[in-house]
Parts: C-alpha cells; structure tokens; sequence
C-alpha cells in the first residue's frame, strides 16, 4: 500500500515586521485616514514622524512630509483666524462648525450625503474654502514652484525644543547650462575646486534639523515685541531738539529772563572760572564760546524765516541700539540653519543664472521675527512668505487662471496701475506738518513731521502728477465723518488692486467682521501702507486694546492680517512688520510706485523700492542743502524723487529697520503691467 500522503502544512502567521517598519504602517495609515476626516492634528504629528524617522535617507520624502505637517497646522491656524474674524453668527463659521460636528462628534463617512452638501455649500459661498483645502498631492505643489524660486520651510516641534527645514525646488527645474560658469570665473567643465561638480547633482529637496532651547526662543520672542512696543511708543512722541544746534536767532522765554549784564573785571572773571583740578586753557575756551555773541540776522531775513528752535532729532542710537541686540541674538540662534541654508542656494551660484527668489513658509510662533534680514538672504532678488505649500499651489492655480504663462517666458498680462482703489487715513487723524513757531511766540518743540498730509499725497503727488493714478478712486477720511461697513465692502469688492494709506493697523480702523465677509476674489495685489504713529492715535490704540481680549488683538497683527485677506481672495499682500513714521512712508509710497509703474514681478520692485528708501534717506542726510526737494541720481539710489523738505531745520529720521520692514505674503512674482507715463 502506498504511503499516506502527509497534511498539508498550514500557513502560520507572517514574521513581524521590525519595529520601525511597524511605526511607519502605522504613521502612513494615519495620514490617508486622518486625511479624508479633516484631523490635520493626527496627521501633522504623524507626518512629522515618519519625516524624521527617513532623516537623510531619502531627503525628498522627508521634505513633502514636513511639509504636509505644515499643511495641516496652518491649516488649524487659519481655520482659527476666519472664525474669530468671521464672529459666531458668521455663515462660514455656523459651516466649518457644522463640518467639524459632523466628521469628528457625529463619525461620518466623508462621502456621506449631509458632508457633501456641506461641502458643496461652502464651496459656493465661501471664498476661503480653497485656501483651507490639504488634499492636494504635495509633489503637484512642488512641480508648480517657480523656475528659480527656492521654497524654505521652517516647522517648528509640539513642544518648542526642535526646527525642522526643508528647502525644496521645482524638481522639473531644468539645470543650468553647460558652458555656464560660476561667479569666480572658473570653468565647470574642468573643476578645479573639489566638490565643484556636486553642486548640478545636489537633490531637489533638502532637510536639517536644528536643536532649539525653548527658553532661548521665547526670550527671543519677548524681545522681538518689546522692541515692536518701544518703537511704537517712542515714535509716537515728539522728538526732543538737538543741544549742541544753535538757534539763528535768539527767543527769549518770559519765565526765565536773561541775566542783566554786569561789570565784571578780567582778573575776576579769569580767577573764578577755572574750577579745582581742571585746565585753565580749556576753561578759558569755554568761557571765550559762551562769551561770544550771536550774530544779528537782517530785518528782511527775521520777516521770511521766523526764529525756530532747534532741528528736531529722533534718537537713533536707541533704535540702532535695539535693532543690533535683537539682529545679534537672532544670528546666533539660528546660525546653523544658515548654514545649512548657504548649501541649498549653490546650483544658483553661475554667472548666466537669474536672480534668486526665496519663498519663507514660516510657522506661526516664528512670524514675528525680521527673516528678511537674515545675511544668508542678502544675496537673494526677493524674500516672500506665504503661509504653506498648498496655499502656494492655491494661489499659483488662481494667478494662471487669470494671467495664463507666456511660452517665451512670463506672464500674459498682469496687474494694472491704474486700476487701483484707495483707502486714505479713514478717521483724518493725519494733520500734516505743523507750521513753525512765529516770531515772539513760546519756545515749544518744533515737531520731526516735514512730508505732506496723506491726502494730499494720493490726491496731488499721485492724482495730478502721474497719469496712471488719474483714474484712482476710493475712500478718503473727513472730519466728523465715519465710514459705514458698506462703503468699505464696495471699495474692497469691486478693487482689482487695493492702497490703505493710514494710521494705526489695518484691521483695527475696518473691523475684523467687515473684512470676514468681503469677498475679494477680483483683488490681486493689496498694498497696505498702515503702521503710521503719532501721540493721538498711540492714546487711542492703547484704549482700543484694553477693551479687547488678548486673541481680538493679535487677530490684527500682520501674519493674521495678511491671513484673513487671502482668504478673502487676495493674491498678493504687502503689510508693514513695525511701526513707522509718515515721512518714511511717503518716501516708500513714492518709490514703490514709481517701481510698480515700469512693470515687473512684485516681490523685487517691493524690495528695491525698501532699499530705495533707506538710501534715499542716507543720501539726503550726507547732503542735505544739495539733495533738498531734488531727484536721487539711480546709480546712488533707485528712486525717482524725495519729497520736497520746507525749512533748513528739517530732517528725514533714519530707520535701520525699514529695508526689511516691508513684507510680501502670496506670490512674489505676481506680474505687474507697466503704466502709462
């Protein structure tokens, strides 16, 4: 009889799988489950691990998912950001409440009908909804980058202690030429530097991580806002007159009366002036200056130029001061994440490459600090910030809709000059420079203010001296007159290009609500030129914010409005960091439309027109009786003319901060069509 046939063996269970195959499962299931079901928290940790367990294996997916758990938190952020805006009994409030209701406490399938109709319906009324959608494909977001255009995003860890960077490029970037060769003259054909042929093989994406003292970093925040703070109440004051400026002509002040002079002898006078331990010939000196008369002006001279005080100046060591300490504990925290960054920008390093375009994807707890004046992006045409990477596709998707890519580069079409609508100083707080002191009067301090009223700037500088501006129009404040919430949504719904030109923040004179429920899908650029202080409106934003919990006051800071705005649809929005004066933003004013007029990307015009201020100021101050009222030659500074300066004693002050002050949100290659001249 034949042998039985022995059983079949019955498959038992797989081998486990090692530990950190496991961990990863079960971090990707979380992320396509966590996806569908809108739970950006679970899929923001989730991402993060799995980018730091793959490290510098493979870069590339380490950066996609450092940047989807970006992604995720933003998108938390800016769901925030409408809400508090929106207020409660905001339709798009009741819908993101009712979605969250549905998909986290009721468990429903998101195809389910009520989380579609929901969906449908936010899609239709709202025009944040595409800003706050994740869903997209992180390598579509890469490959709708700019050709060189470098996106360097900063991530922050849940409990403060680690940074994660992540520097991506187009990975359909193409590389540079062959016969390019590099900025020192050498061939890339024949390297003569080792490690020279590494940089056209570097990876598309790159990633670090820096350790953090959160100690550290949130004293470094502290004192980013009490320097914030400082300059707010310090430029809010008058400034002080200069002592070592003598005046032309002397005013005499009733309360104290000047010494009757008496008869004094020689000997006397030259036995009592030197003190015990001092130089006779130094105090003899003294006693020659003071001794010295000032010289009497003519009768026709005293009638055209009243006697004045002083030149008023402004303090700058104190803000030159604060800048250095602040620039320096900034360098020093993050010196290896520059170094790191030095690495990324080598393929951009040839003689024949473009000029270089920086995109910060910040955290925001990090928002508040100058990145832009970092040295690692000295080098750079521009430095833009956008919120994340799937607000960045958003964005690029909206801008090829309207302005389609030109084959031979560029863009068909583009923003237009002339089609801009203002908001000029809504509350006409702004009352111009004082006239001087008349003859006989008091002595009181001659205030820094030389610039024209903000009015007047837009309505004369611009309205009837460039034909561009010509068919502006808008809103301008009036004595004992208040703008109702509806002409604001006319001027903001119907602006394809927006100005605010005022006083104090932007969000505070319009209203959160008033902004929430604007839509502003046909506006591109939005340029607001707001953070203007002086000693009323300092008095009424202190009583403004007392009023007001701790969240309604940071929902008007700029991160949160350049967030509100571009979820109402603006593609593009230029928002100041600190506080400034009104001379320097008339300055900015004229410089950054004078740029925008001849046409080009946003993000370096809005950075040459920054540099251009603060070198027209230098300019000036090096030589004040010949460049007064007159145009600044382009090879010293790129602008075309300071506003004119009435009075001898006036002065432009200088603020070290101002090349970095001005900041880009969205796209920093928005293209703006040139203006008529």
């Amino acid at each position: 009889h034949p042998a039985p046939t022995p059983p079949a063996a019955v498959p038992g269970p797989p081998p486990p799988l090692p530990y950190l195959e496991q961990s990863m499962m079960v971090w990707k299931d979380a992320i396509e489950r966590g996806l569908p079901r809108e739970d950006f928290a679970t899929v923001a940790r989730a991402a993060l691990d799995v980018a730091v367990r793959t490290g510098k294996q493979d870069e590339a997916v380490a950066a996609k998912h450092i940047l989807l758990a970006q992604s995720c938190r933003v998108r938390i952020k800016l769901e925030t950001v409408l809400c508090q805006g929106a207020g409660r009994q905001a339709r798009e409030h009741l819908l993101l409440a009712q979605r969250r209701h549905f998909l986290n406490s009721m468990q429903m399938h998101p195809a389910s009908e009520m989380v579609a109709n929901n969906t449908a319906t936010l899609a239709e009324l709202s025009p944040a909804w595409p800003m706050l959608q994740v869903s997209a494909p992180v390598d579509k977001a890469l490959e709708a980058i700019p050709e060189w255009t470098r996106v360097v995003s900063l991530h922050l860890s849940d409990d403060k202690s680690m940074l994660y960077l992540a520097c991506v490029r187009n990975p359909l970037e193409g590389k540079p030429p062959a016969d390019a060769k590099p900025k020192g003259g050498v061939d890339k054909k024949a390297p003569a530097v080792e490690g020279e042929e590494e940089e056209e093989e570097l990876p598309c994406a790159l990633v670090e991580r820096v350790t953090l003292d959160p100690p550290r970093l949130s004293a470094l925040l502290k004192q980013m806002l009490r320097y914030k703070v400082d300059m707010e109440r310090f430029l809010s004051k008058e400034p002080e007159p200069d002592p070592s400026t003598k005046r032309r002509a002397s005013v005499v002040s009733q309360e104290e009366p000047p010494p009757s002079p008496g008869p004094v002898s020689p000997a006397k006078g030259k036995s009592d002036s030197p003190k015990k331990g001092g130089s006779k010939k130094v105090d003899k000196d003294a006693a020659d200056t003071k001794a010295e008369p000032e010289p009497a002006l003519p009768a026709e001279i005293r009638k055209e130029h009243p006697p004045t005080l002083p030149k008023p100046v402004l303090k700058t060591a104190l803000i030159e001061e604060g800048w250095a300490s602040l620039m320096l504990a900034f360098e020093e925290m993050f010196a290896d994440l520059q170094g790191t960054l030095l690495e990324a920008f080598k393929p951009l390093m040839i003689a024949d490459a473009p000029p270089m375009q920086v995109l910060l994807l910040l955290d925001p707890l990090l928002a508040p600090l100058p990145w832009e004046a970092l040295s690692v992006f000295k080098g750079a045409a521009c430095v833009a910030r956008d919120f994340s990477i799937h607000t960045m596709l958003h964005r690029l998707n909206a801008m090829h809709t309207r302005f389609p890519p030109d084959p031979k580069g560029g863009y068909v079409g583009g923003v237009n000059p002339s089609s801009f609508r203002y908001m000029v100083d809504l509350h006409s707080e702004d009352d111009g420079p004082p006239e001087p002191p008349a003859e006989g009067m008091p002595l009181v301090q001659f205030p820094f203010r030389s610039s024209k009223k903000m009015v007047d700037t837009i309505q004369v500088d611009f309205g009837q001296k460039t034909s561009y501006a010509k068919e502006w129009n808008g809103l301008v404040g009036e004595k004992n007159q208040v703008f109702g919430d509806g002409m604001l949504e006319g001027v903001m719904n119907t602006a394809e290009a927006l100005l605010y030109f005022g006083m104090g923040r932007f969000l505070s004179y319009l209203g959160s609500q008033t902004v929430s429920r604007t839509k502003m899908s046909r506006c591109q650029l939005a340029v607001l030129m707001d953070q203007v202080r002086n000693s009323e409106v300092f008095k009424k934003q202190q009583l403004n914010d007392a009023r007001r919990s701790r969240d309604e006051v940071q929902g008007e800071q700029p991160y949160e409005t350049a967030a509100l705005l571009s979820m109402r649809g603006v593609s593009t929005v230029v928002v100041n960091s600190l506080a400034v004066l009104a001379d320097e933003h008339c300055c900015l004013l004229h410089n950054l439309f004078s740029a925008l007029s001849e046409g080009g990307p946003v993000g370096p015009i809005v950075k040459q027109a920054a540099a251009s201020r603060h070198n027209a100021v230098a300019l000036l101050e090096k030589g004040r009786g010949e460049s007064r009222g007159k145009s600044i030659p382009k090879k010293d500074a790129k602008s075309v003319e300071i506003p004119q300066i009435e009075g001898e004693e006036s002065s432009l002050p200088r603020l070290v901060y101002m090349p970095y002050n001005t900041i880009v949100y969205g796209l920093p290659n928005l293209p703006v069509l040139p203006g008529r001249k």
